[in-house]
């Protein structure tokens, strides 16, 4: 507008009419220039009221301003709260609210002064370290960095990264580190199985691995049974219960059984081509393991407290309760024992679930 021709100092205005009212102008210049001040008074007020007042180097010293909507503006000079205004940003300076519908952008910073940060606490804030990265900066001290959706904790030369999960507030403050090992040899990832469950470790009390998560081969279970019934004899051709089982109810259809089986000392008597004979029989009449001939001699000699054991695996197919017991015949009817150590090395009969 060219009411910026005029000064402010009023001795200044010594322009020719009608840009100003030098001493000894004319009469007729007189009206000249006053009808000129009017209309730059009326164009500067109708700017104003329009909302398409322009200002160049304002300077705001006090007041308030309301009602005020401002839409794409650039300041390029002038002062807010005594504070010179750069180009496009303000050096220095305070605003009470900020708000903006478009882009704002801040400097990058430095972990030492964030470009984000509060007033007396400026080495605290957010800064951007590299490019499509944020950096956490706390006390002058990098705490944390995102970059590539990946969340990083640094560490540094006393301690490793860690994070730290609280409990329900409703229980208390206490809370959970996660730390990282203190040397590490090269990078490692740990994923989360795709599961509901609970991270069991070596200090985890009255918890336990899920037996269907241990991997082939590991042992779910142990039965075992010791003869206390003492020494059996029998004298049969055919196989009869010796009265020693053990149970054991398998956690999958498709476990295995192993069974470890100790006689506890065999005696057969001085009869030439006699034995004995010893089986694992599963439930009633299910035949797991034996039937083999066992101190056959063709010479009568009698053998007593002779130790034999079987070992089997056995595939019940079953969740249910399995009995396994033990079976004894002899060759020719003479009388032929087990569990003759009865009392220093009894039967024993040991079943043990494995994982398939």
């Amino acid at each position: 507008m060219a009411y910026t021709k005029y000064s402010l100092t009023p001795a200044n205005n010594t322009a020719a009419p009608p840009d100003g009212a030098p001493e000894g102008m004319l009469p007729s210049a007189v009206n000249d220039t006053m009808r000129d001040m009017m209309a730059q008074i009326r164009d500067c007020g109708d700017g104003i009221r329009d909302g398409t007042y322009t200002m160049t180097a304002p300077k705001i010293t006090g007041g308030t301003i309301t009602g005020v909507t401002f839409s794409s503006i650039i300041v390029t000079g002038g002062t807010i709260n005594n504070t010179s205004i750069g180009a496009t940003t303000a050096s220095t300076g305070a605003f009470s609210t900020l708000s903006a519908t478009g882009v704002t952008t801040v400097q990058a910073g430095t972990v030492s002064l964030p470009a984000i940060t509060t007033s007396g606490d400026t080495n605290t804030g957010i800064y951007f370290p590299a490019a499509d990265t944020i950096g956490l900066t706390v006390g002058g001290v990098e705490s944390a960095r995102v970059v590539s959706g990946l969340l990083s904790i640094p560490a540094n030369s006393t301690s490793a990264s860690a994070v730290r999960l609280y409990e329900d507030t409703d229980n208390g403050t206490n809370y959970v580190d996660v730390i990282a090992p203190s040397a590490i040899t090269s990078n490692r990832t740990l994923t989360i199985p795709d599961e509901t469950g609970t991270i069991i470790t070596t200090g985890s009390s009255g918890q336990s691995i899920p037996k269907a998560a241990l991997p082939t081969g590991s042992v779910l279970q142990v039965v075992s049974a010791v003869m206390t019934g003492g020494i059996f004899s029998t004298t049969s051709t055919s196989f009869v219960d010796v009265g020693f089982t053990a149970t054991i109810t398998p956690t999958s259809a498709t476990s295995r059984i192993l069974i470890l089986f100790n006689s506890g000392g065999i005696t057969r008597p001085a009869v030439a081509s006699e034995c004995l004979r010893l089986k694992i029989v599963r439930g009633a009449s299910t035949d797991v393991y034996g039937g083999d001939n066992i101190l056959f001699s063709t010479s009568a000699t009698q053998f007593q407290d002779f130790p034999s054991s079987y070992q089997c695996v056995d595939s019940p197919a079953t969740t249910s309760a399995t009995t396994y017991k033990i079976q004894m015949e002899t060759r020719l009817g003479n009388s032929c024992s087990m569990n003759s150590g009865a009392t220093n090395n009894p039967a024993t009969l040991q079943l043990l679930e494995i994982a398939t």
